[in-house]
């Protein structure tokens, strides 16, 4: 079906505002009090499989745990 590729999207979205967000919630929340929780939310998710699009586009010349530590470097604030 055309519509496989979208209820996957969407099935792996839910997957990671649910395991991936709450992580980064409560630093992201009171750095930008002025944004909404849920755009906060859609950004951390769509970073996230942008960010691993990347890396697979890439070929992988970082390790996983490389890529994973430049996500959170960018969006857990620094103090």
């Amino acid at each position: 079906s055309t519509l496989f590729p979208y209820t996957t999207l969407f099935r792996s979205s839910c997957l990671l505002e649910h395991h991936v967000y709450p992580m980064l919630a409560d630093e992201l929340k009171e750095a930008h009090t002025n944004l909404p929780t849920s755009y906060l939310q859609h950004l951390v998710v769509s970073n996230f499989i942008e960010t691993l699009t990347w890396w697979l586009k890439k070929g992988q010349d970082f390790t996983y745990q490389e890529v994973v530590q430049f996500y959170l470097d960018l969006l857990i604030p620094k103090n």
